[in-house]
């Protein structure tokens, strides 16, 4: 007998199994097919070949169909590791932009995962997992309208705003501001915990497409990387990054050290990892009060400067961290600048495309 309950039980496993790999082949099949009928609009010169893909994780109006089965809380964090690894060889073939709809209480549980590869659009409304309950149609609906959004996205520029102080930084950068002028401008705002609680405001920004990512803390800043990189997978010919550069950003909770690291290593990073081939990139720092530069013999209070596959002593860094900075970034202008002088900038002033710019005092 007892024999006979563990055949069955193997039948079973195998069965399941035979059911999975069955709707993993459907399921990339039909990401193939999306991917040769979206192909001519990614065919124009400078355009990358990429396909929106929206997954929404523990979100099925079936609940006892394969989705809900699958991705249950109790089960998220092994089954969403195991599903998406599997799944990143295709991903990266297609160059996929992958987007995570799904329940706030499952994010919880495998935030470290997510964060690392798929930028989350929306969570819903926190449940027990003894609770039975289908998601609301009108949240399905949000669900396909996000993602239509996602999909008829037609920005030029791209302008990602790096926040420690809400509301200072939204005071001095406004809708009059000449970075936000112009079609197609998309806002990438990144800020710690603390701005999540500004979000209305800072969405206020632009009456173009944004979204807002929240960093808990400092240690946190590398693990927001690759987000950032699917936002950017499309090809812009702008991207302009405006980075808090203050003393209360630098010393977050007493480590400045550590802190300092881990920002130079997050601006390091979205420069060598976002794979911006035929864009114009520009990073300009901001602070309450623009440190003295010392560097090669002089000493000035405000610097422009271009960091080039060929740099030499006379380029100038903000502090002895941004050298690092360096090896990474090739025809990026920088600018370093005070907060209040934020809504004078314009496009052409940190943008240069790679054209050499002799350091100023004002």
């Amino acid at each position: 007998m007892a024999i006979a309950v563990k055949l069955k039980a193997r039948l079973s496993c195998g069965n399941l199994a035979v059911t999975v790999a069955l709707r993993l082949a459907v399921f990339l099949a039909c990401v193939a097919v999306g991917q040769t009928l979206l192909w001519d609009d990614c065919q124009k010169p400078g355009r990358r070949r990429s396909l929106d893909l929206m997954v929404a994780l523990a979100v099925s109006p079936v609940e006892d169909k394969f989705p809900y089965n699958l991705f249950q809380t109790s089960r998220m964090p092994d089954a969403v590791t195991q599903f998406m690894k599997a799944l990143l060889p295709i991903f990266d073939y297609l160059h996929t932009r992958v987007s995570v709809v799904g329940l706030d209480r499952s994010f919880v549980r495998i935030t470290p995962f997510i964060n690392n590869r798929y930028r989350i659009l929306k969570t819903f409304e926190r449940w027990e997992p003894t609770q039975r309950r289908g998601i609301a149609p009108q949240d399905m609906r949000s669900i396909r309208s996000m993602f239509s959004a996602e999909a008829r996205q037609s920005a030029e520029r791209v302008l990602i705003l790096v926040i420690d102080q809400p509301p200072q930084d939204i005071s001095v950068l406004t809708t009059e501001s000449g970075l936000l002028q112009g079609d197609g401008v998309f806002v990438l705002i990144i800020g710690f915990s603390a701005a999540s609680r500004y979000s209305d405001q800072l969405i206020r920004l632009t009456t173009g497409q944004e979204e807002l990512i929240t960093i808990a803390s400092a240690y946190h800043l590398p693990t927001r990387v690759r987000p950032v990189k699917s936002v950017l997978c499309d090809v812009w010919e702008e991207v302009i990054i405006l980075a808090d550069d203050s003393e209360s950003t630098r010393d977050f909770q007493g480590l400045a050290y550590h802190y300092s690291q881990d920002y130079v290593r997050f601006l390091k990073s979205v420069v060598n990892k976002a794979a911006f081939d035929h864009c114009a990139v520009g990073i300009t720092l901001f602070s309450n009060d623009v440190r003295i530069l010392k560097h090669s013999g002089f000493n000035q209070s405000e610097a422009i400067w271009v960091l080039s596959p060929m740099f030499d002593d006379r380029t100038a860094y903000r502090t002895p961290d941004y050298a690092s900075l360096a090896s990474a970034s090739a025809d990026v202008t920088f600018r370093a600048t005070s907060r209040d002088q934020l809504t004078s900038l314009i496009p052409d002033d940190v943008l240069c495309q790679g054209r050499p710019i002799a350091a100023t005092s004002k």
